[in-house]
């Protein structure tokens, strides 16, 4: 099965317990696009490549050459449901900060151009 770039990437996902949208989601790609890499459509870039392999475990030369000794393992939930769940709060928490950041951001300049009006008007 694992003969492909594309089906090494099936492989691994599926090895993880992870759903395409789930992985999609993680790696910040569209479902369809990591649809096309496993049915070798298409491949991933270099950079998305290195993350796929970090989210998934694996080397990436496993994924490059599908080297038996590099070969994704599947482990019980039970092992990984912790690491897995505090992995899912980190990674709500940095998309809250994101957002708070954007808002921020947004008061920052909101209050720049209050600040630029009203010394325009004193000016004039």
């Amino acid at each position: 099965m694992s003969d492909t770039l594309g089906n090494r990437i099936e492989q691994a996902r599926a090895s993880k317990g992870y759903s395409v949208a789930q992985l999609s989601h993680r790696l910040g790609i569209k479902p369809t696009t990591l649809r096309s890499w496993e049915a070798d459509g298409s491949e991933p870039r270099a950079n998305k490549l290195l993350m796929l392999a970090g989210v998934l475990g694996i080397s990436s030369r496993w994924l490059l050459e599908g080297a038996d000794d590099d070969a994704p393992t599947h482990y019980p939930s039970g092992e990984t449901s912790e690491l897995q769940q505090k992995l899912e709060q980190a990674f709500a928490m940095h998309q809250r900060l994101v957002q708070i950041l954007h808002e921020i951001s947004s008061d920052v300049g909101r209050l720049q151009r209050q600040i630029d009006e009203e010394q325009s008007s004193s000016i004039n």
